[in-house]
C-alpha cells in the first residue's frame, strides 16, 4: 500500500502536470485512461523505482504534441469516476492530485456539458453567473480579453450578467447572437425545431438574427421566438418565471392552458406527455412543483380537473374522463 500511494506522484510529478492534466481529459472518451490506469496500478506493487516512468511519459507527450492545451469538463462521467475516484479518496491521492497541479497553467478554453435530467450553476471569470438545464453545454474562455465576453451555448442557459458596458456579453446560440451589456434571460435552443427561444428578466438584450440587419431588442418581460425552418421570428409578452423557475428545480404554472402546460410538464421530467382530446386542452392550470413524483402530479391533474391518463410506449396521455 505504500508503494501504490507514490503512484501519481511518481506519474505526475514536476513541470509536466499540465500534460498528464490534459492527456488525462483529452482520451476520456476512448477507453485510454481507464485502459492505462488498469496497466500501471497493476505493477503499482512493485518497487517504486521499477516503474518505467520515463516510458509513461514519452506515451503521453506523444499523445499531446498536437492537441490544443484545452481541458473538457464533463459532468457525470461515470467511467472514469468509477475507477478513480474509489482509488485517490481511498488512499489520499486526490487531495495530492489537486495541490500538485495547481501550478497548471489554464487552458484557453473550458467546455461544461450537463446529461439530461441534470442542472448546473457555474461562475465565469467575470462573474457572470449561468445556469445550465439538462442536455445542455456552455463553452467560454477562462480569461474574458478583448472587446468581447463571448460564450457558446447549446440547449438551455440562464444568466444573470456582470455590468461591463466597456466589454460588452455575447451569448452565440448557433448563428444567432444576443448581446448583453448587464441583464438577467434565459435562452432555449431546441435542435428539433429549429429554434432560439430567449425570455428577458431584467435589462436589454438585443438579438442579431441571420439575415436580418438590424437587432431585435426586448424589454423586461418580453421573448423573443426564431424559428429557423421557418425563417421568422416574433416578440412577445410572458410570465418569465415560467420560463426560468427551472434553475432553482421549480416549475411555477399560473393559471396557463394545459395545452401549454404539458410542454413544460414533458421538460420538466423528461418524459412525453399528449393530450389525446382536445376538449381539455383549454383547461386552466395552476401549480408551483419542485420535487413531486410525476405520478402525483398526474393524480392531481386527474383529480382536479376533468381528466384521466394511461402510459402507452413510455408516453403519458391526458385524456378526457
Amino acid at each position: 500500500m505504500e508503494n501504490k500511494s507514490q503512484f501519481f506522484k511518481y506519474v505526475s510529478e514536476g513541470k509536466k502536470d499540465k500534460d498528464f492534466l490534459k492527456w488525462f481529459y483529452e482520451n476520456h472518451q476512448d477507453g485510454e485512461v481507464e485502459k492505462w490506469l488498469e496497466e500501471q496500478w497493476a505493477i503499482a506493487d512493485q518497487i517504486p523505482h521499477t516503474f518505467s516512468k520515463e516510458k509513461v511519459w514519452k506515451h503521453i507527450e506523444n499523445e499531446t504534441s498536437d492537441h490544443k492545451s484545452s481541458i473538457s469538463l464533463w459532468i457525470g462521467y461515470r467511467n472514469i469516476a468509477a475507477i478513480l475516484l474509489p482509488l485517490l479518496c481511498a488512499l489520499g491521492i486526490l487531495g495530492y492530485v489537486l495541490n500538485e497541479s495547481s501550478n497548471v497553467v489554464a487552458p484557453s478554453l473550458s467546455h461544461i456539458v450537463v446529461p439530461e435530467g441534470g442542472r448546473s450553476h457555474i461562475v465565469l471569470p467575470d462573474q457572470t453567473e449561468v445556469w445550465l438545464n439538462g442536455g445542455s453545454s456552455l463553452t467560454y474562455a477562462n480569461a474574458f480579453e478583448g472587446s468581447e465576453r463571448l460564450v457558446e451555448l447549446k440547449g438551455e442557459g440562464f444568466f444573470d450578467v456582470t455590468h461591463n458596458p466597456k466589454q460588452p456579453f455575447l451569448v452565440k446560440v448557433e448563428d444567432v447572437e444576443i448581446k448583453v451589456l448587464g441583464t438577467s434571460f434565459n435562452v432555449l435552443q431546441d435542435s428539433e425545431k429549429g429554434s432560439v427561444t430567449s425570455t428577458l428578466v431584467e435589462g436589454k438584450i438585443a438579438a442579431q438574427l441571420p439575415n436580418k440587419d438590424e437587432a431585435v431588442v426586448l424589454k423586461p418581460g418580453q421573448q423573443l421566438n426564431f424559428d429557423r425552418k421557418r425563417k421568422g421570428y416574433w416578440v412577445k409578452n410572458v410570465d418569465v418565471n415560467l420560463f426560468t423557475s427551472w434553475r432553482h428545480g421549480r416549475l411555477e404554472l399560473n393559471a396557463i392552458k394545459l395545452s401549454e402546460a404539458v410542454k413544460h410538464l414533458s421538460k420538466k421530467y423528461n418524459k412525453t406527455i399528449k393530450i389525446k382530446d382536445s376538449e381539455i386542452a383549454d383547461e386552466r392550470l395552476t401549480a408551483d412543483l419542485s420535487n413531486e413524483d410525476l405520478y402525483d402530479v398526474l393524480d392531481l391533474l386527474e383529480a382536479t380537473l376533468q381528466l384521466s391518463y394511461k402510459e402507452e410506449n413510455n408516453e403519458i396521455i391526458l385524456m378526457k374522463k
